[in-house]
């Protein structure tokens, strides 16, 4: 018999989930109608949560709101500047601010943090703007997910187009692959807001905290329609498994997915039975990765698989 009995595992899982990602958002600014912006404000913030707003200070006449507890920014240009033209004073200002890299195309702002990491999501002061705020895709770093429950299930699925020919008829004589299509499953018992954040604002979900001074308001995190008709491929990020009898160091049997995106299906909420986060991903191929293992990779991917 040449079974080898040290062949056979029990083999428990450290899930890990993210990769640094520089948090980027769209404000679209309107116009300027006769110092209408004069005073007004909206707030936006660091990776380290420091609260901060911009205001406007039109044609010099206007106040600084001193929100408790932030630091403000004043943005100055004359009264009647084009949409364009608030954009560009804006940028300006943001991109001075240290955390901050800031561009203006036409009236659309794009405001990167330069450090990895999530960022509570900018919004409107007290008075509405009349901007719009929107979340490319929120910043990230690797987190490990904590315990979970049951079986971590990876599942892959080749798909084919039979070969046949009128002369073998129904016969199949082989096949071509035309793609593959995996998910990996895994219930989280780790449910704090943290996490649950984590899943539905890279996923399906958003997370948003009501206009006004951001002192009071709270952040929330849901699912809505701010999601509809847009790609998921740039939200998606490094899930790692890595066998926790073996040091951090030792990748030897790491499970890596390039691109994961979490799908949230449901809660159940139990007065008997403990509370979970089942998260189905969904594995999208990486092009960056060589072909062999553009998709996923068994071993240790931190080598150059390019």
């Amino acid at each position: 018999m040449a079974g080898n009995v040290l062949n056979q595992k029990v083999e428990p899982m450290q899930v890990t989930f993210g990769e640094d990602v520089n948090q980027s958002e769209n404000i679209t600014c309107i116009a300027d109608v006769a110092s209408s912006l004069n005073n007004q404000y909206f707030v936006f913030y660091n990776v380290a949560g420091t609260r901060l707003y911009v205001w406007y200070n039109v044609g010099g006449t206007g106040v600084d709101p001193a929100l408790a507890g932030a630091t403000g920014n004043a943005v100055t240009f004359t009264a009647g500047a084009s949409a364009a033209a608030v954009a560009s004073a804006t940028a300006a200002v943001l991109d001075a601010i240290a955390g901050f890299d800031c561009t203006a195309d036409g009236a659309v702002l794009t405001l990167v943090r330069t450090t990895p990491g999530y960022a509570k999501p900018s919004h409107d002061g007290v008075a509405d703007t009349g901007f719009n705020f929107e979340v490319n895709f929120y910043g990230d770093t690797a987190v490990d997910l904590g315990f979970t429950d049951g079986d971590i299930e990876l599942a892959h699925e080749e798909n084919y187009v039979d070969i046949t020919s009128h002369q073998t008829g129904s016969n199949v004589l082989g096949n071509i692959s035309t793609g593959n299509t995996m998910s990996l499953t895994v219930s989280l018992k780790e449910t704090a807001v943290t996490q649950l954040r984590k899943i539905l604002a890279t996923g399906e979900g958003d997370s948003m905290i009501p206009d006004g001074t951001g002192a009071s308001s709270t952040e929330v995190v849901g699912w809505g329609t701010s999601r509809q008709f847009k790609q998921n491929y740039s939200r998606s990020r490094k899930l790692v498994l890595h066998p926790i009898v073996l040091p951090a160091s030792n990748m030897s049997r790491d499970v890596t997915i390039w691109k994961a995106f979490p799908k949230l299906s449901s809660l159940t909420y139990s007065g008997e039975n403990i509370l979970m986060i089942p998260v189905e991903f969904s594995v999208y191929p990486d092009y960056s990765k060589q072909d062999k293992v553009r998709m996923a990779v068994f071993g240790d991917a931190s080598q150059t698989l390019t």
